[in-house]
């Protein structure tokens, strides 16, 4: 399947229903899963950061980081897989940037998380949260 059909294949399991979508966090894991016959995967920006030794939902992985990842994962499998775009790791400008490098990278999907990585402020509003996808 091209990346076009893996979106599409993507997108026809979720107007069936409930997708189970397990979480690899490198190419071994990813290859795993596949081998498992799971029809897709997503990435988990939890599990990358865990191990490289930074801390999770702080932003601290780059964008660079992460797509090549994700670039790594799409190559050695054949199934969709769902990136993790963090929170699109800054402005509604720098979450463009980051989805369309995830697309070059050869994702068919990805999940973006709500939180802002400030303590004070956990979450984004919601108004802001739709303004930053719209």
């Amino acid at each position: 399947m091209n990346q076009q059909q893996k979106a599409q294949h993507l997108l026809e399991m979720h107007e069936q229903g409930t997708v189970l979508l397990p979480c690899a966090w490198d190419v071994g894991t990813a290859m795993m899963l596949e081998q498992l016959g799971f029809p897709a995967i997503g990435i988990s920006s939890a599990g990358l950061s865990l191990c490289t030794g930074v801390q999770d939902g702080r932003n601290l992985l780059s964008r660079d980081e992460l797509v090549i990842n994700a670039s790594k994962i799409v190559s050695a499998t054949e199934i969709p897989v769902i990136a993790d775009l963090e929170n699109g790791l800054g402005n509604r400008v720098a979450l463009q940037q980051t989805i369309v490098a995830m697309v070059e990278a050869g994702v068919a999907g990805g999940s973006l998380e709500d939180a802002t990585a400030d303590a004070r402020v956990p979450l984004f509003a919601i108004n802001e949260a739709s303004d930053r996808v719209s």
